[in-house]
């Protein structure tokens, strides 16, 4: 991503040593616009990492950003995205690069229908969201197997002015 949108982020909240599972930990926070970034130690994960973002209280609604080190892969799954019908929901899939030291930064952008993920500045996908609930906002992170992510961060982003 340009260095530039970091001149659009507002509060800030932080994460270390964040203690995932298979139920979805849910971060507390609630936006449709903001900037995200996982530190993620994959070394001994075999199952995939899960981001939820614009997830309804009540998970009806969700997309998921599915980390899975085992097949070296990143995909956006639209397949709960929206409740409207029509919408498109076919996931979105990339190749994960190399782990260094099992290591993998992944900065995730959502803007009310988009969202962009870069993994390691090697991969990056986006895509077109519909939420239909006016409580799809939230943000959840999970792992079947049990992780610690140990950094954590959101930027609430503030609107951009066209001079």
């Amino acid at each position: 991503p340009v260095p530039e949108l970091s001149a659009l982020r507002g509060d800030h909240s932080v994460f270390h040593e964040l203690a995932v599972h298979a139920e979805p930990y849910d971060t507390g926070i609630h936006s449709r616009a903001y900037e995200a970034y996982a530190e993620l130690d994959l070394a001994d994960v075999t199952d995939p990492v899960v981001i939820s973002v614009l997830r309804s209280s009540g998970g009806e609604e969700e997309t998921r950003i599915v980390i899975d080190p085992s097949a070296m892969s990143i995909m956006i799954d639209r397949s709960r995205s929206s409740l409207f019908p029509g919408t498109h929901k076919s996931c979105i899939t990339g190749k994960l690069p190399e782990l260094e030291n099992g290591r993998l930064d992944v900065k995730l952008f959502v803007d009310h229908s988009i969202i962009e993920v870069f993994a390691g500045d090697e991969a990056c996908l986006s895509s077109r969201i519909y939420p239909s609930l006016a409580d799809s906002d939230g943000l959840t992170v999970s792992a079947s197997s049990g992780l610690t992510v140990p950094r954590f961060e959101v930027w609430q982003m503030k609107p951009a002015i066209l001079i």
